[in-house]
């Protein structure tokens, strides 16, 4: 009896294995059998769960560390376009030729700068300086009666001036030392400035006398015609430089209404 339970249950397992070999699970090639399947499944390896972070191509990058800050450049030049041409060999950059051309010949002929030579009959001598404050005015005194004129910017209200001085200092590119005064007024104003394009003080400058007060170029051609300044007489840069050339140490200047 146990023979024959023996037989059925080994024919009962034989005809099992044989209907599960038929069964192919979904992700089982084709005419494959159980134990293909069931195979090759465990040498395919598991996949990658998806990465939660952002793309490398969709990032932002970071930065550099930016470096220490420098200096100030006091130029005034827009882009490197506006000074290439006048560089030297050494790539120095010939400053004077640079501020003769700042401004275009048009905008010079509208304010009356370098070159006008107009009829004067006033009482000053050849030589002398003569600067008409109502008419933001300066006059170079010719011989023959006649005068060179610049538009000038001057004094504002309640810094206008009177009077008559010689010229005791001829400087170019002048450094600015703020008055202690004017830095009360304006407490951003530093205390000292060296001479180059960026200074408020421009190409030139003409001291007058003892006093605080200069004939001088400017970084800001707008106010030339204007009532602008602290008591100093300002000039487009290619006018002071003209002028400069012109005038001595010793010449008189009068400033007038």
């Amino acid at each position: 009896m146990k023979t024959v339970y023996k037989a059925a249950a080994t024919a009962a397992l034989i005809l099992g294995i044989g209907f599960i070999g038929q069964i192919e699970p979904a992700h089982a090639g084709k005419n494959q059998g159980f134990f293909g399947s069931f195979g090759e499944w465990l040498a395919t390896p598991p996949e990658k769960p998806k990465s939660k972070t952002t793309s490398r191509s969709t990032r932002t990058s970071k930065p550099g560390k930016p470096g220490k800050p420098g200096k100030r450049t006091n130029y005034t030049v827009n882009s490197k376009k506006d000074y290439r041409s006048y560089r030297d060999n050494n790539g120095n950059i010939d400053w004077n030729a640079y501020a003769l051309n700042r401004v275009s010949r048009n905008e010079a002929l509208d304010t009356g700068t370098t070159g006008r030579v107009i009829a004067y009959n006033g009482p000053r001598e050849a030589g002398s300086i003569v600067i008409s404050t109502n008419q933001r005015r300066l006059y170079l005194v010719l011989p023959g009666n006649q005068a060179r004129v610049y538009k000038v910017g001057v004094g504002r209200p309640g810094y206008e001036w009177y009077g008559a001085h010689n010229i005791s200092r001829k400087t170019e590119w002048p450094d600015w030392r703020p008055p202690a005064e004017m830095r009360k007024r304006q407490p951003y104003l530093p205390k000292f400035m060296p001479g180059g394009p960026g200074n408020p003080m421009g190409a030139r400058a003409l001291y007058l006398g003892s006093t605080i007060y200069r004939i001088h170029g400017t970084t800001e051609n707008h106010t030339i015609g204007g009532a602008v300044s602290s008591g100093c007489i300002r000039m487009l840069n290619q006018d002071v430089i003209d002028l400069y050339t012109r005038v001595k140490v010793g010449t008189r200047v009068y400033v007038e209404a």
